[in-house]
């Protein structure tokens, strides 16, 4: 009977979250179109968020701490300034999260549950001997590195070994292991570029672990070591990065999936070209398949000049054009000997067809539950740009019409990568259309398509500097010299020359 009216109860005040929250959505106009739970974005004030997570964290640690009313109070203190202290440096350093609903309820969940797991190690016992030091603290420092941010995780890395520390008395010993366990983990994130390398990580994590159980023993042991927990603390610390690398394997996808995170092992997988919208890209449209492939280097090697997503930038760029699918005849690269369905339309009228695939991706990517990411990549790739050529048509018939009908309706990008994939799209098209791609018409041309798009106010609302411009040029510009290099004309072989000789 009460476990019946429990679970009515639960369910009674699910169900109401779950409407409160989506009538919050409706408000901000944040919809996603999918009917699974899962597949929402849930919106909840921040205030929400931390005031819940803190009550939770506070309960889990007063039952890990001798029950004291002023242990308690000590605690509550404690929290307060760690809580304070993240919110100071997230409103300092990483403003954009507090307004991601998403990423705070990811750091509050990840938090809650490293507090959970402190508790948990410090009560197991093994060998006669409190696990503290098996606590797989770097496991919630790789999440948070991976998902949010590097920097995040140095921070909370700090909070929760200092709350470690805190709950053993403040021994010292715990957050010295961890913390630099913790940041051999995040040190590890950029090498990881699919799930076997998580494994490499978990090395790193239990070889620190080890130096630190080895320093710590050699500083509080002054003559003798009792070696049976010398060896149980070095098994504890190999055992620790183990287990965090067990527990990133198993909730990384389905923190990926809920929090609309993606990670580069997510990227990489979306790089398939078994994926449905790449094969049919390249069975549909395959001029713009093979466009989409050279855009893509040009991206890739321009964003590691800069030091940007290269990795993102060219995912981003295999599928910035799949809105060409619906209509794939109307663009240039697709006609090869067919007639142009363009002749007999009116420049506006040409102009709304080609302005139509970015809006067509957008569609296709959701349909196909793609990450934000790329169709933030497939909607910003053309920014607000005049399409000159169909303007000028219509200028020539009509010479007051109104360029706004003929520019992409936005939005402008709003990343670094996406602003290289601007630049990378215009250049290989552009590229095209040259007689003679010589290496300094390669670089007039790359130096006007950059000059054009700045002076248009396309970079105005993303943080690319005139530094990082000059450099994404030269890139371009070395990279399309090596797909435009000069060959030797291959001579055909004369069969009576060889006659002869013989």
């Amino acid at each position: 009977m009460f476990k019946n009216s429990f679970i009515s109860s639960f369910r009674k005040v699910l169900l109401g979250l779950l409407k409160w929250t989506e009538k919050v959505q409706d408000v901000q106009s944040v919809v996603r179109g999918k009917q699974n739970l899962w597949q929402k974005e849930i919106v909840l004030p921040k205030l929400l968020i931390s005031t819940v997570s803190f009550i939770i964290v506070t309960g889990i640690l007063v039952l890990g701490i001798t029950f004291s009313p002023l242990k308690i109070i000590g605690l509550i203190f404690l929290l307060l300034m760690c809580f304070i202290f993240l919110s100071l440096y997230l409103q300092k350093d990483r403003a954009y999260l507090l307004e991601d609903s998403e990423a705070l309820m990811l750091l509050a969940i990840v938090f809650i549950i490293a507090v959970f797991s402190m508790l948990i190690f410090k009560v197991w016992n093994l060998f006669e001997r409190p696990m503290i030091m098996a606590t797989p603290m770097a496991a919630f420092a790789v999440i948070i590195g991976i998902l949010l941010s590097k920097r995040l995780a140095v921070v909370v890395s700090i909070i929760l070994c200092v709350i470690l520390s805190a709950i053993n008395d403040f021994n010292l010993r715990f957050f010295f292991v961890h913390f630099f366990g913790s940041l051999a983990g995040i040190y590890s994130i950029p090498m990881i570029r699919n799930r076997g390398d998580l494994t490499k990580v978990g090395v790193r994590i239990s070889l620190v672990n080890v130096m630190g159980i080895v320093t710590v023993w050699l500083f509080y042991n002054n003559d003798v070591i009792n070696l049976k927990n010398f060896s149980t603390d070095i098994s504890y610390g190999i055992a620790s990065g183990i287990l965090s690398v067990v527990i990133i394997l198993a909730t990384l996808p389905y923190l990926e999936v809920f929090f609309s995170r993606t990670t580069n092992i997510k990227l990489l997988e979306l790089a398939d070209f078994n994926r449905p919208l790449l094969k049919r890209l390249m069975l549909e449209a395959p001029g713009t398949y093979h466009h989409s492939l050279i855009v893509a280097s040009l991206a890739e090697q321009a964003a590691e000049a800069i030091g940007a997503n290269s990795l993102l930038a060219r995912i981003g760029a295999y599928y910035h054009d799949i809105g060409k699918l619906v209509k794939p005849e109307y663009f240039i690269e697709n006609q090869q000997t067919m007639g142009n369905p363009h002749d007999p339309l009116a420049p506006s009228m040409s102009s709304l067809v080609v302005i139509s695939h970015v809006k067509e991706g957008v569609a296709l990517a959701r349909a196909a539950d793609l990450d934000k990411v790329i169709i933030g990549c497939i909607e910003q790739h053309q920014g607000t740009s005049l399409i000159h050529y169909f303007y000028h048509r219509a200028l020539e018939k009509n010479a007051d019409i109104n360029a706004e009908n003929f520019r992409y309706p936005g939005p402008k990008p709003k990343s670094k990568e996406t602003a290289i994939l601007m630049l990378a799209d215009s250049a290989e098209a552009a590229s095209r259309a040259l007689d003679d791609p010589s290496p300094s018409r390669l670089r007039d041309m790359v130096e006007k398509i950059i000059n054009n798009k700045f002076t248009d106010g396309q970079f105005s609302e993303c943080p690319i500097t005139l530094h990082d411009l000059s450099n994404i040029a030269e890139s371009l510009v070395l990279t399309l010299n090596g797909i435009f290099h000069a060959r030797i004309e291959y001579q055909e072989s004369n069969g009576s020359d060889e006659k002869k000789k013989e």
